[in-house]
C-alpha cells in the first residue's frame, strides 16, 4: 500500500506543477504579477494539510491578502472555510481585511464575484 501512495504522490506532484508557482508566497506574488502584466487574473491559494492548526492557516491567508494588496494586484485569495474551523477568533479579522482592502470576493452561495465582501 505504501508503494501505491508513493506513486499517487509523484503523479499528483507532477500534475500540480502547472498550477503551483512555487513553495513560497513570494513565488506566487511574482507569478501573479507576471500574469497580470499579460492581462490575466490569478488566484493565490494556501494548500493546508489535514490537521493544520486553523490559526496557522488563517495567518497564511492574511499574509496572502497583505502581499496581494502590497503588490497592487487584483488577484483572488482562495480561502477554504473548513480549514479555519468555526471556533477561529481571527475569522472576523480576515473578512474585515477583505472588505477594507476592497478585494474581489466570490460568494460561495451564489458563485458571483462582488467588489467587496457581502457578508460584512
Amino acid at each position: 500500500m505504501n508503494a501505491l501512495k508513493a506513486i499517487v504522490r509523484v503523479l499528483a506532484d507532477r500534475a500540480a506543477r502547472s498550477y503551483v508557482a512555487g513553495p513560497h508566497l513570494s513565488d506566487a506574488i511574482d507569478y501573479a504579477s507576471a500574469l497580470e502584466r499579460d492581462g490575466m487574473s490569478s488566484t493565490v491559494a494556501y494548500w493546508n494539510a489535514v490537521g493544520d492548526d486553523p490559526a496557522d492557516v488563517c495567518t497564511a491567508y492574511l499574509s496572502a491578502i497583505d502581499a496581494i494588496a502590497a503588490a497592487g494586484l487584483r488577484s483572488y485569495v482562495s480561502i477554504k472555510a473548513p480549514a479555519l474551523s468555526n471556533e477561529l477568533p481571527e475569522g472576523p479579522r480576515l473578512l474585515s481585511l477583505v472588505h477594507e482592502l476592497k478585494l474581489p470576493f466570490i460568494d460561495p452561495a451564489e458563485r458571483l464575484c462582488t467588489e467587496t465582501c457581502p457578508c460584512i
